[in-house]
């Protein structure tokens, strides 16, 4: 492989990643999800429920309505409806109407879809002296013009307003009802809100991606050049591990280019080869002078004992040295639960020595024949347990 002085350069052309700050939404797995959205919405159009917000959602939406109609929200008893059944059996996102059918909103909600729906039927569907059609979606080309022509010949309105208008109209408007509000909601809202406008590109962040691509083009045959020695590394540090483990008394059960291999204690081991295995973080020798492990209880009839024995284990003292401490991975419930990890720094200074020599005398003297006799101890404390069962 060629030298690596183009490296830096293309770390510097590298843009920072610019932070985006996580809400509820996002965390909880629904940040784009149109039936998630819609029902955030049917929630603050309703002037009756707890936010007390009032009209402030609906007076916020009908600013970007050229409407002849006068609708005085705050006097109206109205409903909402999601999922209104249409003529023909189609879904309307949310039906607005006030009790005496003098006035409908019929609302088409979009997020990250085409407009395919029949926007003719849900007009016809619903009943009201006064109607107002709004296709409420993410981008100014989700509802093209054509569309709109076709509805207007029928003598169909539909208006388009996209989500970060609305919500940002909405966080204009929210002094007039802040102090009537409730302080959840007004919690909850900045999190929807929040929420509404991430899903919308970030222009620094569409900018940083560009030159991510550009720099990446630039040293495209370098960095598959890295890449493979990068994943030969990989292979060749797991060959070496491999063949340490199997000097000792182990087999591999993961393939030549794992991340992370499991080994098995074969029939000769002290260890239960039914109960025992030990997890090697390959990937980690490449970056660090450092080799850690995790000793492990694997199937669910002895994980079921892991506490159990690391409580023998600590009692012991195990736990006291500088390369051991205790397992926290996995569970009693689990199907395998680390019982400790094994961290041992490698001093990989000594040029008269290979790699795999190196690392086998750290290993020798800290892990397979350790003073500590911390696998003896192991293999003792599930007798224990046994003899306890």
């Amino acid at each position: 492989m060629a030298d690596l002085d183009w490296l830096n350069d293309f770390i510097d052309a590298l843009p920072e990643k610019s932070k985006v700050r996580r809400n509820l939404i996002s965390i909880a797995g629904y940040p784009s999800w149109e039936n998630v959205n819609s029902n955030f919405l049917a929630f603050y159009f309703d002037k009756t429920e707890d936010h007390n917000f009032g009209t402030l959602f609906i007076d916020s939406l009908l600013e970007f309505v050229k409407s002849e109609y006068d609708i005085n929200l705050a006097v109206s008893d109205y409903s909402i409806t999601r999922e209104f059944v249409s003529n023909k059996g189609n879904r309307i996102d949310l039906v607005i109407q006030d009790e005496n059918s003098e006035w409908a909103i019929v609302i088409e909600n979009k997020i990250n879809h085409f407009l395919n729906n029949d926007l003719v039927d849900y007009w016809n569907s619903v009943e009201a002296n006064h109607k107002i059609g709004i296709v409420l979606s993410k981008n100014e080309s989700d509802f093209p013009d054509s569309e709109k022509v076709s509805l207007k010949e029928k003598n169909i309105t539909y208006h388009h307003v996209t989500h970060d208008k609305l919500v940002n109209k909405v966080s204009e408007k929210i002094g007039t009802q802040f102090i009537l509000s409730d302080d959840r909601h007004l919690l909850f809202l900045k999190e929807f809100i929040s929420n509404t406008l991430g899903m919308y590109e970030n222009p620094q962040n569409m900018k940083n991606q560009l030159q991510t691509i550009k720099a990446f083009h630039k040293h495209i045959k370098e960095i598959i050049e890295f890449k493979d020695a990068d994943l030969n590394l990989l292979k060749e540090l797991g060959d070496v591990v491999s063949e340490i483990f199997a000097e000792n008394g182990f087999e591999s059960g993961s393939n030549k280019t794992a991340k992370g291999k499991h080994f098995y204690p074969t029939n000769n081991h002290l260890l239960n080869d039914d109960v025992f295995r030990v997890f090697v973080d390959i990937n980690a020798l490449r970056y660090v002078p450092n080799f850690t492990a995790y000793v492990e209880l694997y199937k669910n009839e002895n994980t079921k004992h892991g506490t159990q024995i690391k409580n023998i284990l600590d009692k012991k003292g195990v736990f006291d040295s500088l390369y051991l401490k205790k397992g926290t991975g996995g569970s009693d419930n689990a199907y395998y639960q680390h019982v400790y990890e094994v961290s041992i720094p490698l001093d990989l200074n000594r040029n008269d020595l290979s790699y795999k020599e190196i690392l086998n005398n750290h290993l020798a003297e800290r892990f397979f024949n350790s003073e500590l006799q911390y696998l003896e101890l192991l293999n003792s404390a599930w007798s224990i347990v046994e003899n306890e069962g």
